[in-house]
């Protein structure tokens, strides 16, 4: 893909994210989340939206343990 193309996949995958959570299902929200952060860390404005999102779904399933670091860019 081009790097136009794959910043419109990371987009992509954000905006996938924030309709999965308006749905109520957050798993799959935190995986579209995820894909974002972490195949596309490039992108560092959308990554870092998308990796807040991920943290926060985390934070709010398991609010005891806190968040796990699962990827720093």
């Amino acid at each position: 893909p081009t790097t136009g193309q794959e910043r419109a996949f990371s987009e992509a995958f954000y905006l996938l994210g924030q309709a999965y959570e308006a749905k109520g299902d957050a798993q799959k929200a935190l995986a579209a989340y995820l894909k974002s952060a972490v195949l596309y860390a490039g992108y560092q404005d959308v990554s870092a939206k998308a990796q807040a999102r991920a943290d926060s779904l985390r934070k709010a399933k398991n609010p005891e343990k806190g968040v796990p670091v699962i990827y720093v860019p």
